[in-house]
């Protein structure tokens, strides 16, 4: 069984991918770039002037999409192939933020595939990157371009903040998944943060439920960490777990101040009020 992990960032998708990859059936891979192969020769097929050439009607002299389910199978046979030389485990779940760009191709070429996607309260998401940020010092801040000390954007949190959420790819994953929940797409099953560290067997148990895999019985006081990925962009130390799956410290208004929280507020209520996360009163606390 091919599986998606298509997580919001800071939302425990790296957490998500290590408990199933934990699982003896499961393989579990760091973020790949499956997705980038699989919808670049989609594109590719569509715009090429190959392709309009390979349909022609010579009956009707209009193009027709004589080579679609050619196509469709050889997209799907594809990601088969890629994992059969990685992996003989039995189910794989692939991290990829971008396959949530193409939940209509998914269903498409996939039919029966499943996006998990791990969600969090947008206040905690931002209050952990700016705890990754004072903890690591050493950490050039101009090189991985945070600071900018000609326009001083980086040099507080509510620039910070700002500037993640306008120039990181993660963050295009908010549209994606407001225009997965207007078109109530049927194969994403969402999974909160916070329910998962509060309840991670109870979650685990109705997640391979869900997708028809055995249950197993996670150890969520060590759970070993199978992937690792490289940070080469612009925030350090984001693909690191704790072995312990555990309820996390909601403290994001200490760490982020009231304005920053009620301009995220601001921005991105439609998601906690479609996910049930509480905001704040539009006053000064």
């Amino acid at each position: 069984m091919f599986i998606i992990n298509a997580s919001l960032p800071r939302a425990g998708s790296t957490l998500l991918s290590n408990i199933m990859g934990n699982h003896p059936d499961i393989y579990a891979s760091p973020t790949s770039s499956l997705v980038d192969l699989v919808a670049g020769g989609h594109a590719k097929w569509q715009t090429s002037l190959e392709t309009l050439t390979e349909g022609y009607n010579p009956d009707n002299e209009f193009y027709t999409d004589t080579r679609k389910d050619s196509v469709k199978a050889f997209l799907n046979q594809g990601i088969k192939a890629y994992y059969d030389v990685i992996t003989d485990k039995e189910h794989v779940i692939d991290k990829g933020r971008a396959w949530m760009m193409f939940p209509d191709l998914v269903q498409e070429i996939l039919p029966d595939t499943t996006i998990l996607c791990a969600v969090r309260h947008p206040f905690d998401i931002f209050a952990s990157l700016e705890k990754i940020y004072r903890r690591t010092p050493m950490v050039n801040k101009l090189g991985e371009g945070t600071l900018d000390l000609d326009t001083g954007r980086g040099l507080t949190v509510e620039t910070r903040v700002y500037h993640w959420y306008k120039t990181m790819f993660s963050f295009k994953m908010f549209p994606a998944i407001k225009g997965a929940i207007q078109q109530r797409k049927e194969n994403i099953f969402w999974v909160p943060f916070e329910v998962l560290t509060d309840s991670p067997e109870e979650v685990m148990t109705e997640i391979y439920k869900y997708l028809g895999i055995v249950d197993y019985k996670h150890d969520f006081s060590n759970i070993q960490q199978v992937t690792h990925e490289a940070d080469i962009q612009s925030i350090h130390g984001l693909h690191k777990i704790r072995p312990e799956v555990k309820p996390v410290e909601q403290d994001a208004v200490k760490i982020l101040g009231v304005p920053t929280c009620l301009w995220i507020q601001q921005e991105l209520g439609w998601f906690m009020e479609y996910f049930g996360y509480k905001g704040l009163e539009n006053k000064e606390e």
